[in-house]
């Protein structure tokens, strides 16, 4: 019985369907920042995606944290140091986005190697790059070699989960990076929405893919089926 219930909750037609609920969920959210912004409804703070303590700030560390339970959930039930280091990295990723560290780390890392001024802008922003891509590299590292020892299926897995992870970083470092150099108001306002947004979107695919394929990877259930 819990054999047929985990196949069916992990089946491609149930991770379809939640994907689509979270995009969807994810689409509205967008939809009424846009409304927030550009009209006199939903004048709350709440409906602003770029705002923290947002409902869409919220829902996305929703995702982070159902990230973190997958991996933990598996890492414990097989004992697999694979999944728990997945499960550290969003941990962190959930800590970081609630908690701000990138931004007081990227003053300390900024201090500490004397980062001159960015184009203009506060040393400290290019230390918050400088940060995010020290932490990536730290967790690379060992999910390499545990990815390796563990076999074919979860290498592919987590070049894929990596690949999502950098489509994530690309908006969320690299364009947040960008949102310092904008100087209309109307820019900043449709570049942070496009920015946040697009994180919205990736983390809701990273939540789907997640879910569907890490089940499987050396477990007795076997290949995901439709």
């Amino acid at each position: 019985m819990a054999w047929k219930m985990h196949r069916e909750f992990t089946s491609f037609r149930v991770t379809s369907a939640l994907l689509f609920l979270l995009l969807s969920t994810d689409l509205v959210l967008i939809f009424l920042h846009y409304l927030h912004i550009d009209t006199i409804f939903f004048e709350n703070r709440k409906y602003s995606i770029i705002k923290e303590g947002g409902a869409g700030e919220l829902f996305q560390y929703m995702k982070e944290l159902w990230i973190f339970l997958i991996f933990i959930y598996y890492g414990l039930r097989r004992i697999k140091g694979f999944f728990i280091v997945w499960g550290v990295m969003f941990l962190y990723l959930l800590l970081d986005d609630s908690l701000r560290f990138h931004e007081e780390m990227g003053w300390y890392v900024a201090q500490f190697l004397g980062l001159p001024l960015f184009f203009g802008q506060a040393p400290q922003i290019l230390g918050q790059v400088v940060w995010a891509f020290g932490v990536g590299g730290f967790f690379l590292v060992p999910l390499a070699i545990l990815s390796f020892l563990k076999g074919h299926e979860a290498v592919l897995f987590s070049l894929r989960l990596f690949a999502l992870i950098g489509v994530l970083a690309l908006f969320a470092v690299v364009m947040d990076a960008g949102y310092h150099f904008l100087w209309s108001r109307t820019l900043k306002h449709v570049f942070g929405a496009i920015e946040e947004g697009a994180e919205m979107l990736v983390m809701s695919v990273i939540v789907w893919y997640v879910l569907r394929f890490a089940p499987y990877l050396g477990d007795a259930f076997g290949k995901p089926q439709d």
